[in-house]
């Protein structure tokens, strides 16, 4: 199984894990999922490798919102916004490389704020239940 395989089946599992509340199991499948995600970009940098690596972020930062865990789910984002800012400044990082790295900042940021929101007025947010009703984005998920 390929990296990226590999990758996307810790995920779905994570994600089962997660949707079924069984928070130890999918946060430990979704820090595997990172990790695998971080080794290959430092072997071999790609666009798919960023995204993923970013969505695995998000996913481990979901879970510990959820948890009311604020300070990991924080911590977590904020690390790994700054390391892809600093990665994507780098001289030896590939252009297009270089512009995802900036794109997934942007969207951990996002996250950050979503997150913030979300703790300061958490009974204020949104119904989403009409989001699993639209189909997904070309996005790895």
């Amino acid at each position: 199984m390929d990296t990226i395989e590999h990758w996307k089946h810790l995920t779905r599992q994570a994600n089962d894990a997660f949707e079924k509340e069984c928070n130890a199991v999918a946060e430990s499948l979704y820090k595997r999922s990172l990790s695998l995600m971080q080794q290959a970009l430092e072997n071999q940098p790609g666009l798919v490798q960023v995204i993923c690596l970013s969505v695995s972020v998000q996913n481990l930062a979901d879970l510990y919102a959820r948890q009311g865990r604020w300070q990991r789910c924080f911590t977590i984002l904020e690390t790994y916004r700054t390391r892809f800012d600093h990665a994507a400044e780098s001289l030896d990082c590939p252009p297009s490389v270089g512009l995802s790295l900036i794109q997934e900042s942007c969207r951990l940021r996002r996250e950050i704020l979503r997150h913030q929101h979300e703790q300061s007025h958490p009974h204020t947010l949104p119904d989403r239940s009409w989001v699993s009703s639209l189909p997904m984005t070309e996005r790895v998920h």
